[in-house]
């Protein structure tokens, strides 16, 4: 039996497209002799989760896009979409399709007990959606279970090749001595990134068959039968390397937000430092050079270094680059404030009128040609609001928004790996905003080590200030650092979306913004006096 793996990237809402798209693979497995094609979940309709669900003309389209693919597939297929909610007024709710020779598409509801099965080509094939596939064996006789899924990548270890990753379906292969088809959705949708990575396992939980990971990839496998051998032509294994592995996840989530959104386009500002030229460069791989513009804005407090470094970056890239000088304004903000401001524009005020002109440049850039504003941002610095409210957090996506400022500088010396791009004066120079004389980050954050280190346990860890003390930390540094954090979430609500990568993204953590909640490491008396005399001074 040959069996087609269809590991489609499907744009949510866009009916004709994914149809389209499902229609030409089904036409090119008939070609190639197979016997059925299996599509992920979410295939015809798009990854789906939130108003949509809700939606009576959205699952009315769902609806007519299986009808009409059911009537022109060439040979039964397996494909997800949509189906009604199980109660009246319930949200809809994902489901898979059989569609047979007669070009019908019939629902395939498991039970409570039973996953749902259809014969095709003499094999008895059980199908199930991504969550059901830890059901108990169905006690029918089975020769192939197939399993629509549209598993978020979530770093490292998540992709579905990666070992470690496949023990239910390697169980369910060995145990039931059935033969597994895993069809996993990719592409980049908002917030999330699937994978693909979709396989085939034998009934020893061999992995005779896989998908690329984070590209759209179309197989066909005929591994099916008793006497099968192994083609390892046809495994595409995970990557071993972790930060190509993230290169390629966040490549895809910046392309698909961009041209899903019917952009063509981007515009970075670069100033020479890491995160702007880390973004820039992903940006290239992601769209092709000529779809990147770059734009150095230097201030009164910008080196001469990092605007030589960015113009470096810009040739390197072969990006059109622009130089706009943000001086006059600047100057201007200063005088017409300076009253307002009690006689001068001084301190944090002056800092952020930089970063705001700034983003009134890429804005007015956006508007004239119609690029996205790309945000340059990192976790590290979201995490604690280390950046400018409307300066330096605006824009329409975040790739490396949850990525921390420590995986920015190995990303960075990573991707200089294949030729060098980013240039090493950009990695070797202490990381530092320009909005002041001799400013670095350092002056006001702990070293990017410790603070990635501190964050990353308390944010995916769910570490607390106890935990984290009795981890060695310093107990003021942490204590800082957590209130930072909660400070910081009305900040973050207000930044881009950013794919998340890190297992556990500010997204998905769901703080609340008014929070009064805070951790204090114990006081000695002298402490607690200390700090009333204080509280006293300032009354």
């Amino acid at each position: 039996m040959r069996i087609a793996i269809a590991q489609i990237d499907a744009c949510t809402g866009a009916f004709r497209y994914n149809l389209h798209i499902a229609l030409d693979m089904a036409m090119e497995a008939a070609d190639e002799g197979a016997d059925l094609i299996v599509f992920p979940e979410y295939a015809l309709c798009g990854a789906v989760n939130e108003g949509l669900l809700w939606s009576t003309p959205f699952l009315q389209a769902a609806r007519r896009s299986v009808t009409e693919f059911a009537s022109k597939c060439p040979l039964p297929a397996v494909i997800g979409s949509l189906c009604p909610g199980a109660e009246e007024g319930d949200q809809a709710r994902s489901a898979a399709y059989f569609c047979n020779d007669e070009g019908e598409a019939v629902l395939l509801d498991p039970d409570d007990e039973e996953l749902p099965i259809v014969e095709v080509g003499g094999k008895r094939i059980a199908i199930c959606l991504g969550f059901e596939l830890e059901y108990d064996a169905p006690s029918q006789t089975t020769d192939v279970v197939v399993e629509l899924a549209s598993d978020p990548y979530a770093g490292p270890g998540s992709c579905p090749t990666e070992p470690g990753e496949l023990g239910g379906a390697i169980e369910r292969a060995t145990s039931g001595q059935v033969w597994v088809v895993h069809c996993n959705l990719v592409g980049g949708q908002d917030e999330r990134i699937f994978p693909g990575g979709s396989y085939c396992l034998s009934p020893a939980g061999e992995v005779v068959a896989g998908g690329q990971l984070f590209k759209q990839h179309f197989l066909v496998t005929d591994e099916l039968v008793e006497d099968a051998g192994h083609d390892p032509a046809l495994v595409e294994p995970a990557p071993e390397d972790a930060d190509r592995v993230l290169w390629d996840a966040l490549k895809l989530a910046l392309a698909d937000y961009v041209t899903k959104n019917r952009f063509s386009d981007v515009v970075v500002g670069l100033s020479g430092g890491i995160d702007s030229a880390l973004a820039a460069t992903l940006a290239v791989d992601a769209l092709g050079a000529e779809h990147v513009h770059g734009v150095m804005m230097p201030g009164p407090f910008s080196s001469s270094g990092s605007v030589e470094d960015a113009r470096e970056l810009g040739s390197n890239l072969g990006i059109a680059l622009q130089e706009i000088p943000i001086d006059t304004p600047f100057a201007a903000f200063k005088d017409v404030l300076a009253d307002a401001c009690g006689g001068a524009v001084e301190g944090i005020a002056l800092e952020n009128i930089q970063a705001r002109i700034r983003m009134c440049y890429l804005m007015a850039l956006s508007n004239t040609h119609g690029w996205m504003v790309l945000n340059t941002g990192n976790k590290s610095e979201s995490a604690v609001g280390f950046s400018t409210l409307y300066g330096d957090t605006a824009g329409a996506f975040a790739p490396f928004g949850d990525v921390y400022k420590t995986q920015m500088y190995a990303l960075a010396e990573w991707r200089n790996g294949d030729g060098v791009l980013i240039p090493q004066a950009i990695i070797d120079k202490a990381p530092s905003a320009e909005l002041y004389e001799g400013a670095l980050d350092q002056d006001r954050l702990p070293p990017y080590e410790l603070l990635d280190a501190i964050v990353s346990r308390h944010v995916e860890g769910d570490r607390g200030l106890g935990d984290l003390m009795l981890e060695g930390y310093d107990g003021d540094m942490v204590e800082k650092v957590l209130g930072q954090v909660s400070g910081a979430e009305f900040k973050r609500r207000q930044e881009p979306v950013a794919p998340g990568v890190s297992g556990v993204s500010f997204a998905d953590r769901g703080w609340p913004i008014t929070n009064r909640f805070e951790e204090r490491r114990p006081r000695s008396p002298m402490e607690i006096l200390r700090e009333q005399q204080q509280q006293q001074q300032q009354r």
